[in-house]
Formats: structure tokens, sequence, C-alpha cells
């Protein structure tokens, strides 16, 4: 996971320097809330 998570890093401190791993764990725990969100809707909206 050590691995994943520094690759994932790289990747983000190339648009912000000072992305930490408490904004990598924030990011997904937001997508993870969106995700179980859209789930609770009755008609799922279209892609954007």
């Amino acid at each position: 996971m050590v691995n994943v998570s520094q690759i994932l890093l790289i990747h983000f401190r190339k648009f912000n320097p000072d992305f930490s791993i408490t904004d990598l764990k924030a990011l997904f725990r937001g997508y993870k809330y969106v995700e179980e969100t859209i789930k609770l809707l009755p008609v799922k909206p279209d892609p954007v």
C-alpha cells in the first residue's frame, strides 16, 4: 500500500507540490461518499 500511495503522491504533486498523504486520504474518502450517495438516489444521474 505504501508503494501505491507514493506513486499517487508523485502524480498529484505535479499539480500541487504541497499534496500530502492526508490529502490523498481525504480525496478517496470523498470519492467513496459520492459513490454511496449516488447509490441512494432513486434515479441515477447522467455521467458527466
